[in-house]
């Protein structure tokens, strides 16, 4: 069966070079925070600041191009994290609310006597039904 790639090229996303627009917007904001925290922030010395910025501006990038071959999505993955984090984790002591779904009623079968029980011989329907417990 031959495939026809002209759907999947319409389908795939705008790129420059290797990288969507998306993630050369997040190249460009930054570089320009790392330039920012380079020149105006950084506490460190010159060699040190330089290694920092660059790795600081080069992370999302590379988190964003390593991830675009993965099945599951960079975003929603921290959106998840987050309301797991935000999520109360402090129950008050109780029962709580009371439980829905199934109910319990009381046996309804005749109460276990004391009372010897007769013996007698099994017949073959007495075997067949043993095997069935």
């Amino acid at each position: 069966m031959l495939a026809n790639p002209t759907y999947k090229q319409l389908e795939a996303s705008l790129r420059i070079g290797a990288l969507t627009i998306g993630q050369w917007a997040q190249l460009l904001i930054f570089a320009v925070l790392a330039l920012v925290f380079a020149v105006y922030v950084s506490p460190l010395p010159t060699g040190l600041t330089v290694f920092v910025s660059v790795i600081f501006a080069g992370s999302p990038v590379a988190l964003s191009f390593g991830a675009m071959a993965q099945e599951w999505s960079v975003v929603e993955a921290i959106r998840a994290q987050w309301r797991w984090v935000s999520s109360p984790r402090k129950y008050l002591p109780g029962p709580g609310a009371s439980a829905t779904g199934y109910s319990i009623a009381p046996d309804r079968r005749p109460p276990v006597t004391d009372e010897p029980v007769a013996s007698h011989a099994l017949t073959d329907n007495d075997r067949g039904e043993l095997w069935d417990l």
